[in-house]
């Protein structure tokens, strides 16, 4: 591969490890777990097909696995069987790996409030970014690094 021969920065594995979404969130589902605060359930696209109609079509996200863009995000109205809204299959092959779709209970709030992600170093806060997610024109996410970000301790019960 080319980071064999040249440097690439950040290196080839490091990259496979931030698209990995499946581990990141069980890493998230564990934090949340411990501090008793909630999250989204996630669910293979087999275990989301047996939750009822209505939730099937309008509560759930879904998304790629090893995949950093969003074209692999399809909101929802979904339809009603969940396989027939992916165009791209399992097999779409990037970097060497392979990418698996899956469901996550939709939070509809993310997308008028948005979400702050706080990047921390050696303990501390090192900066805080608030994503807004997909406006009503584009899929895309729009990240703004907050000057002046929220206390964080007041974001914790």
């Amino acid at each position: 591969m080319l980071d064999k021969t040249i440097p690439i920065w950040p290196p080839l594995y490091e990259q496979m490890v931030v698209m990995d979404k499946i581990k990141q969130i069980k890493t998230l589902d564990s934090i949340a777990e411990s501090m008793q605060t909630p999250r989204p359930k996630t669910y293979t696209i087999q275990e989301a097909q047996q939750l009822p109609l209505l939730h099937r079509k309008q509560g759930l996200v879904l998304k790629r696995n090893n995949s950093s863009c969003n074209e692999h995000v399809i909101l929802p109205p979904l339809k009603s069987d969940l396989a027939s809204n992916i165009s791209q299959p399992d097999t779409t092959k990037e970097l060497g790996v392979y990418g698996t779709w899956f469901a996550q209970d939709y939070v509809a709030s993310l997308r008028t409030t948005g979400e702050l992600r706080v990047f921390m170093v050696d303990g501390k806060t090192a900066e805080v970014m608030l994503g807004t997610t997909f406006s009503d024109n584009s899929q895309g996410l729009t990240i703004e690094v907050l000057k002046s970000p929220p206390l964080l301790s007041k974001l914790h019960k």
